[in-house]
């Protein structure tokens, strides 16, 4: 039987890279909720670091500590299993560090300061007028972007 670590890797590489990008997102997106509420950029990234630390450690303490029997193991296929088992504690671990303390340096320089404006209304209809507030579709004709309701038995 033919191995091959490399797809397993692949595997290893893509799960870490979405689990570092969902930290990530955990702060970012807390940071923007903060600033919508009033709190200038530098006190909503703080504080949102703060608040989402604890979660963060747990992710990536749970996929740390759930993957490392895979870098002690022995026997056959070994090495296949030692590569992802690597990758996943390693990549995970220098992950978390980078998500703690450089991802509020990268939102600090990239993101907008709101500080002070209100955040824009959504998008409404108004369906007891019959009127629309946002354009109707062109394709189908429907008023106010809705869909045509489907016959259940067609």
């Amino acid at each position: 039987m033919d191995h091959h670590p490399e797809r397993l890797l692949a595997g290893g590489l893509v799960t870490l890279v979405g689990l570092v990008a969902k930290n990530g997102i955990l702060i970012v997106q807390f940071a923007n909720e903060l600033q919508r509420a009033g709190q200038s950029k530098v006190e909503a990234v703080k504080n949102a670091s703060v608040v989402r630390l604890r979660p963060i450690l747990m992710t990536s303490a749970a996929t740390i500590f759930g993957h490392l029997p895979l870098t002690f193991v022995s026997g056959p296929g070994a090495a296949a299993r030692n590569s992802i088992g690597l990758v996943l504690v390693a990549g995970m671990a220098i992950g978390t560090a980078f998500t703690i303390f450089f991802v509020p340096s990268i939102y600090l320089l990239i993101a907008r300061d709101t500080e002070g404006r209100r955040a824009p209304l959504p998008r409404r209809r108004s369906r007891e007028r019959g009127q629309c507030l946002i354009r109707p579709r062109r394709a189908t004709g429907t008023p106010c972007g809705a869909y045509p309701r489907a016959s259940r038995w067609a």
